[in-house]
């Protein structure tokens, strides 16, 4: 990116030279290794360790496989697949000499070891010494600059968690719901999502949803709600987007208080995590249903470590969604402590906006907040520098699902029974910055008369927002804060 936000460097030539023959040197040293690892293991550079494991062991193999076109191959059995345009993504069982097989075939992309999902280890009440924390504001909202005259206006955002509270009163505007559709990616009819479309529902029909819930629990006996929450995660995180403020008397609102949502619960009850089968469900509904619902932004707050730096099937589902169905997916960097190289999958992606956390009661980096590799061109250009953005992330009050018991002192009491609870995360910051985007789209659209871009929002948020680093892009705070356009704009 050129412009006035970035300084020039000047390159030392004997400085670069260096870097280069020690690059080289490594480059021969791994080259120089292969052979060693080829004569020990089957080696394949499409397959993950713990699939290279198994075959060297000579075990039936499950993998999770990635391919376009067509892919068969004699033993191999499909168990699941997930289609996004000509990607493929199937859950398979093989024997290893088939597997070794499927590595040498050109369609396959990559073949992954089947992984588990799970949210960030996020906190409640977070306490700084020195810091006196006033929770009778609502800093995501001051950090952020959010007001009401850019609120998200007919932008849609999907949501993929622990699915959503959607009978507290905040996620009433008007009298209706603010969610487009409630779906579920653990409970399939005829292999898709089980999807409710409630848009326009008022209060007595979204209680009718309770009660299609609950029957379908007795029924199949089932251990998990389809779409309600009892972790808290996934309606705090809708709070924080598209909170009407109603059970707080206007106090406690989310950020782009216009927008409509859509939640997709993929994480199980019980465990608090998501399969990658569920995942899958998830994003392969959003690629299937993007267009009928006009989304915009998916907002993800969770994820996992990889085994390899090979990109994950996940990773690989959401490029789709982002180049074919144009929508800016927003997902947490990790709550891994602010160290380098602790950004989890899938915001490490470069076609994601990965979102650390900021205190915005103190304006400074959150010390959980995961951090990427120092930027150090060519090895670590700027453009793949995580995270990108950051939010507010400490402490932020949002709302509380009637189904769980949250920790006292993070429960702040609301009317007629409806409470919030204060968490702490990127988790929390990933929404606000989603819900951020969506207020910069309708102000966008307003005043330029077309969709705006990655590259709008980072001049913006250079220009308007919350800069912590003046020369550029850094491992630490990325771009910077963005806030909403303000009205005066």
């Amino acid at each position: 990116m050129k412009g006035r936000y970035f300084k020039q460097v000047k390159k030392d030539p004997i400085a670069w030279k260096a870097v280069v023959l020690v690059g080289l040197l490594l480059m021969v040293s791994v080259v120089a290794t292969l052979p060693a690892i080829q004569k020990t293991a089957y080696y394949s550079t499409k397959a993950d360790p713990a699939i290279l494991a198994s075959i060297k062991e000579n075990k039936v193999i499950f993998a999770t496989i990635c391919y376009t076109g067509h892919l068969d191959a004699p033993g191999m059995v499909t168990m699941e697949s997930w289609h996004f345009g000509n990607l493929t993504i199937a859950y398979v069982r093989m024997p290893p000499d088939t597997a070794k097989q499927v590595l040498k075939e050109k369609n396959l992309i990559r073949m992954y070891s089947w992984e588990k999902f799970k949210l960030p280890p996020y906190k409640f009440v977070v306490k700084d010494k020195g810091v006196t924390y006033n929770f009778s504001k609502d800093y995501k909202r001051i950090y952020h600059h959010a007001n009401d005259i850019y609120t998200g206006k007919n932008i849609t955002i999907a949501v993929i968690d622990t699915g959503v509270d959607y009978l507290h009163p905040d996620f009433f505007r008007n009298g209706h719901t603010v969610f487009k559709a409630l779906v579920s990616a653990l409970y399939l009819v005829n292999g898709s999502c089980l999807t409710v479309n409630v848009s326009g529902y008022n209060y007595t029909q979204m209680e009718n949803v309770y009660k299609f819930e609950l029957k379908i629990l007795k029924e199949t006996n089932g251990q998990n709600y389809p779409f309600e929450d009892v972790i808290g995660h996934g309606t705090h995180v809708c709070g924080i987007i598209a909170g009407q403020g109603v059970a707080s008397n206007g106090r406690y609102k989310g950020i782009a208080t216009g927008a409509s949502l859509i939640m997709i619960k993929a994480f199980y009850d019980k465990s608090g995590y998501a399969t990658q089968s569920s995942i899958l469900n998830a994003l392969e509904w959003v690629y299937d249903n993007a267009q009928r619902y006009h989304i915009k932004i998916l907002s993800c707050s969770w994820g996992y470590y990889p085994q390899t730096n090979l990109e994950t099937p996940t990773e690989m589902a959401m490029d789709k969604i982002v180049h074919d169905k144009h929508v800016m997916i927003f997902c947490a960097a990790g709550n891994e402590l602010a160290l380098p190289t602790t950004i989890i999958s899938p915001a490490r992606d470069p076609n994601v906006v990965a979102v650390g956390a900021v205190d915005p009661y103190t304006n400074k980096l959150a010390y959980f907040s995961s951090c990427g590799n120092p930027v150090i061109p060519p090895l670590s250009p700027p453009d793949k520098t995580k995270p990108d953005f950051v939010g507010a992330g400490v402490n932020i009050i949002s709302c509380a699902s009637h189904l769980v018991s949250f920790p006292p002192d993070a429960v702040i009491k609301g009317n007629d029974g409806w409470n919030y609870v204060i968490m702490s995360g990127t988790s929390m910051a990933t929404p606000a910055v989603a819900a951020t985007y969506a207020c910069f789209i309708q102000y966008w659209e307003q005043t330029h008369h077309k969709m705006p871009d990655l590259h709008d929002f980072v001049e913006y948020t250079r220009k308007h927002g919350h800069v912590y680093d003046w020369i550029g892009k850094d491992f630490i705070t990325g771009w910077g804060g963005p806030v909403v356009p303000s009205p005066s704009s």
